[in-house]
């Protein structure tokens, strides 16, 4: 009489898949966490960039009512900024925001001349 191992082939069959299953789960979670974090990372940078830019704005509003304004600190939502204005015709606002752990600056040069604001560059600053 033949014995029938058919069972121990099917075991190993089963155990292969189950490894491959748990490896092929691991791998997906593994990237999206990933993604998570980049995405975290992609968001911060974006929000300040953001803040810079309204603190620029509110700098340019502000020269308009005062030509003699020369910067402030301001806090937005869950971040910061820091503004200073040089010269005296020409003049380079500066705006350096934090957000998390994310530094944005950003430069604008621009001619203030009887309250008349011309603006000459607007740049993101590395």
């Amino acid at each position: 009489m033949k014995k029938n191992n058919s069972g121990g082939f099917a075991l190993v069959i089963l155990m292969f898949l189950m490894v491959l299953a748990v490896t092929v789960i691991t791998a997906a979670v593994s990237l999206m966490i990933l993604g998570s974090a980049s995405s975290t990372l992609l968001i911060s940078g974006d929000s300040a960039k953001s803040i810079a830019d309204s603190c620029i704005e509110n700098a340019i509003i502000r020269l308009i009512r005062n030509p003699a304004y020369s910067g402030e600190s301001l806090d937005i939502n869950e971040g910061n900024c820091q503004i200073t204005v040089t010269g005296l015709t020409d003049k380079t606002v500066s705006a350096q925001a934090n957000y998390g752990n994310k530094k944005k600056r950003v430069e604008v040069n621009l001619n203030l001349n009887n309250n008349i604001i011309s603006l000459i560059s607007w740049k993101d600053v590395p």
